[in-house]
């Protein structure tokens, strides 16, 4: 029973987390007033301090809330942990491995965006991708909002 409280609080704390998220970018995508090129250079320069200090946070904030690790961890890792030897090591050393595929395919991921960040920064293209995120995120907060597991 305790377990099903703490995943329904989870599952409440992940919920409204992507309800703000969606609100916010919808927010930013719709009410945030057109901007001359210096204000949006200024933009820019703010958001490079930003993402040194709050984009972390958020990150973070994401994958803390985030049941569907914490479900990848209780489904597979129990497989490839024996009985005979020490679990809690075991454990420690596929989480190891698990963060070090996980930094690796991110680091990519990241390399690879840079490199495509000034063709996709106009205000238009911008304005689109935060309101189609922040749509994703009200329907995905909504759905698992009112998510009924199946007994």
């Amino acid at each position: 029973l305790k377990t099903s409280q703490a995943f329904f609080t989870l599952k409440l704390l992940g919920s409204c987390y992507l309800l703000y998220l969606g609100v916010s970018f919808l927010w930013q995508a719709f009410f945030l007033k057109n901007s001359s090129i210096k204000a949006t250079k200024h933009e820019n320069r703010k958001n490079v301090i930003r993402t040194n200090k709050s984009f972390f946070l958020e990150g973070f904030l994401t994958n803390l809330l985030n049941p569907k690790a914490s479900m990848f961890y209780l489904a597979v890792f129990p497989q490839f942990i024996s009985m005979d030897g020490n679990p809690i090591v075991e454990s420690l050393i596929l989480v190891m491995i698990h963060s070090l595929v996980v930094v690796i395919w991110f680091s990519f991921m990241i390399i690879a965006l840079g490199k495509i960040t000034r063709a996709l920064s106009s205000m238009k293209f911008k304005r689109i991708v935060q309101g189609a995120t922040g749509s994703l995120m009200l329907w995905f907060g909504y759905r698992f909002l009112t998510y009924q597991q199946n007994n």
